[in-house]
């Protein structure tokens, strides 16, 4: 009979665990939609609409709301026209 073990492996944790440690396509439009779907049928935990609040005070949770939205910053826009 073999035995394995799973070294360094626990159960899946907050995508803002690691200290310094942002996962910004968490926060995608698909996936920010889906988290609205999970709030109406009341089935977001504690945990996720916690980890939603630290998006929203870090900055994370509109970070790629322009770039989805293809809205180009203006000093891009400016290099751009000058190039």
């Amino acid at each position: 009979m073999k035995h394995y073990a799973l070294g360094g492996y626990t159960a899946r944790k907050s995508k803002l665990t690691k200290k310094n440690h942002i996962n910004f396509s968490a926060n995608s439009k698909i996936n920010k939609e889906k988290v609205h779907n999970l709030i109406a049928k009341g089935l977001m935990t504690q945990v996720g609409l916690n980890s939603i609040e630290v998006a929203k005070q870090n900055g994370s949770w509109t970070i790629l709301d322009e770039v989805e939205e293809l809205i180009i910053p203006k000093n891009l826009e400016k290099a751009l026209i000058k190039h």
